[in-house]
């Protein structure tokens, strides 16, 4: 997710492909922060300023770490049929 830095409004949104890639498009130039999340993983933010006139900008790889997820309890709960 790209986030406008100066407001957090949502700028673009997108998924990356099998190998992990992606790209974004027809950004304004301007600074944003790239919001990096997967279930599961710890959340990643990076800022980003696109200026004047550029047209790419290429990012060294981004690696999301494992996030514990801590629950209080767990509830099993099944109900029978009364027909068998």
């Amino acid at each position: 997710m790209l986030v406008q830095e100066k407001d957090s409004v949502l700028a673009s949104f997108v998924l990356t492909n099998e190998k992990g890639a992606y790209r974004l498009t027809s950004l304004k130039a301007q600074s944003y922060l790239l919001r990096i999340s997967f279930l599961g993983y710890a959340q990643e933010e990076r800022r980003i300023e696109l200026k004047e006139g550029q047209k790419e900008l290429a990012l060294p790889p981004i690696v999301l770490l494992p996030e514990e997820l801590k629950l209080d309890q767990v509830n099993i709960e099944a109900e029978q049929s009364p027909i068998q």
